[in-house]
Order: C-alpha cells, then structure tokens, then sequence
C-alpha cells in the first residue's frame, strides 16, 4: 500500500471480512473457478465433478498448510 494507505483504500478484498461475518452469525457460500486463495479460511470445500458435489475439505486444508509453509520459506529466504 504505498501509494494508497490502507485507511484511505475504498475496497476491501472479500478474503479480508468472511472471518467477521462468521463472527456475527453470518453464513457464507462463495462459488468460484479454479481459486484456491479461500481455502484457508473456508470451513468446507466442495469440488464440483461431473456435476456431483464431491466434499474436498481435508485436502483444500492440505494445500492451504503447504502454501502457508512455502510462503513462509520464501520470505525466510529473502530476508
């Protein structure tokens, strides 16, 4: 944010409020293509495969965990 201060930013990425909502009792079902950057704060995580719900949950959580970990790594690695 070096040029607009977070403050001052109109928009607020949907990622950053679904925690809030859950908070406040307020259920959330986002449809999305080939995503996975929700996959950390979704509670369940449903794959649509030749039109069945398959539930995904455990190995969405998996790639969460490993993207973390990475992340993290990649940061280690610059510093």
């Amino acid at each position: 944010m070096e040029l607009v201060h977070k403050d001052k930013e109109p928009i607020t990425p949907f990622l950053y409020k679904i925690k809030t909502l859950a908070q406040n009792g307020i259920s959330v079902i986002l449809v999305v293509g080939s995503c996975g950057d929700f996959f950390d704060v979704g509670d369940t995580t449903i794959l649509m495969d030749s039109y069945s719900c398959v539930d995904v949950s455990a190995r969405a959580k998996q790639i969460a965990a490993a993207k973390a970990a990475n992340n993290g790594a990649l940061a280690a690695s610059k510093a």
